[in-house]
C-alpha cells in the first residue's frame, strides 16, 4: 500500500511507514541469524525498507548487518 497524501512511501498495512520498517527490521533480524538464512527473503526485505523511505529504517538496518558482519566474522 502506498499512502497516497505522502507520495510513494510504503506504509504496508501499518498507519505510517515507521512503524511498517519496525516490523520488517524485526522480521529481517529473525530470517538473517538462522543457519541458512534465504536469500530472497532478505532482498525483498532489503528492498520493502528501502521503499518505506525511513530514516530510522535505513540505520536500523545498517546496525543489523553491521552487527551480524561481526559476529559472522568473530566465529
Amino acid at each position: 500500500y502506498v499512502n497516497s497524501v505522502s507520495g510513494t512511501r510504503n506504509l504496508g498495512m501499518f498507519w505510517e511507514p515507521g512503524a511498517f520498517q519496525t516490523f520488517i527490521n524485526i522480521a529481517f533480524l529473525f530470517e538473517i541469524i538462522q543457519e541458512k538464512p534465504d536469500v530472497k527473503t532478505i532482498a525483498i526485505f532489503i528492498a520493502t525498507i528501502i521503499t518505506t523511505f525511513s530514516t530510522t529504517g535505513y540505520i536500523a538496518m545498517a546496525m543489523i548487518l553491521f552487527l551480524v558482519f561481526l559476529h559472522k566474522n568473530n566465529m
